[in-house]
């Protein structure tokens, strides 16, 4: 309070010099102007000196005081700065609690730390990738599904369409142009007589680009009857056809899980094999056995029933070595779930070499365990 009382005090001393100052320069000036206007009689030289030291004198004065007073509160300025700084600084140093542990000793023990943390995390992580694994619809699959027959497509006896499938069937006709037509001509029918000629195009057809054609008709048929045509059509020699098959399959839109399913359920061992390979060399087991441990019941069930197709066509190479190389251990898992669920015991000596042939870890070595068992059960 006193600082700010003698700089009040101050202020004012400065202005009054200023403002004499100031008075006293007017009153020259008003003097000079009156010696011009009226002749007065002559000032003495020592008197007229002397009045012009005592101006410079007061000038002088003013200017020194104005100094030391900007001087005076430059310096008071900084001393406020430096205070400000000061508290705000104890400020934050006390929002920090007390008894907080000097850094070197937490140094110290990190390394500690840091090693029961990541054990601790690792085992988290397992029982969480094992209880999301058990909430899977992959462990709620009890059996292969019974599915119904779909619809026969109906009989034509047009005679442009029973012509075309003449041609098409022509084993001599060597004119590719006349076979393309006969393609056209039944795209334009939707019965059986259409798929069971467009099948044997592009099964047989000697010409890649109408092999690939007849694919894409059948797919615009979008029919259960297809289905199988074009699977086997996947695993054609020619890329070209390969492409065209793969882009049909993925456009049909009935439940390709029941077009597995009966090709699964069927008797005709011949028919399932040839399935089950053109599944293998068209890489549709690699790229669908994911699904296994989609979230999706319909997606999982989808890949559960190729796996139960391969299974009973005894083409259990391609699982195997699933299991072996795959780096999704709960899709290592799926499989073992389904082997436990189809109980076929033909897959008993593969999964008894597949055991003698690899370290498991133990969850994995309780699955091939769990799934042996109930395959044995079945020879009981």
């Amino acid at each position: 309070m006193s600082e700010v009382i003698n700089i009040s005090s101050f202020k004012t001393k400065l202005f009054t010099i200023v403002f004499l100052v100031l008075a006293l320069t007017a009153d020259v000036l008003a003097q000079g102007q009156v010696i011009k206007s009226a002749p007065v009689p002559p000032v003495p030289a020592e008197e007229s000196s002397f009045m012009w030291y005592m101006f410079i004198g007061l000038l002088l004065a003013g200017l020194v005081g104005m100094l030391v007073w900007r001087s005076k509160n430059k310096d008071e300025q900084e001393e406020d700065s430096k205070k400000k700084t000061s508290s705000s600084s104890n400020e934050k140093l006390s929002t920090f609690p007390e008894g907080l542990p000097q850094t070197s000793k937490v140094l110290d023990k990190q390394g500690t730390a840091d090693a029961k943390g990541a054990k601790s995390f690792k085992e988290s992580m397992a029982k969480i990738k094992q209880k999301q694994f058990e909430e899977l619809p992959i462990n709620n699959f009890d059996d292969l599904k019974q599915v119904a027959p779909y619809n026969l497509l109906p009989l034509s006896n047009d005679d442009g369409l029973l012509s075309a499938v003449e041609q098409a069937q022509d084993e001599y006709e060597e004119d590719v142009a006349v076979r393309e037509l006969a393609v056209k001509v039944l795209a334009k029918f939707r019965n059986r007589n259409s798929v069971e000629a467009l099948s044997q195009i592009t099964l047989y057809d000697l010409s890649a680009q109408l092999r690939s054609k007849a694919v894409s008709v059948m797919a615009e048929f979008d029919h259960e009857s297809v289905f199988e045509t074009i699977l086997l059509a996947c695993a054609d020699p020619t890329r070209e056809v390969r492409a065209a098959a793969a882009r049909a399959l993925f456009q049909l839109t009935f439940s390709r899980a029941d077009a597995w399913t009966r090709i699964a359920r069927c008797d005709d061992e011949f028919r399932m094999v040839q399935a089950a390979r053109a599944a293998i060399e068209s890489d549709l087991v690699k790229r669908s056995i994911d699904r296994l441990v989609h979230e999706d019941e319909d997606h999982a069930y989808e890949a559960f029933a190729l796996v139960a197709l391969l299974v009973r066509a005894g083409e259990t190479h391609e699982i195997f070595e699933l299991i072996k190389d795959h780096r999704d251990k709960n899709v290592k898992l799926a499989i073992f779930q389904a082997l436990k669920v189809l109980k076929e015991e033909q897959t008993l000596p593969d999964l008894y070499s597949f055991i003698e042939r690899n370290s498991l870890p133990e969850d994995l070595s309780n699955a091939a365990t769990e799934a042996i068992r109930e395959c044995e059960l079945v020879l009981i």
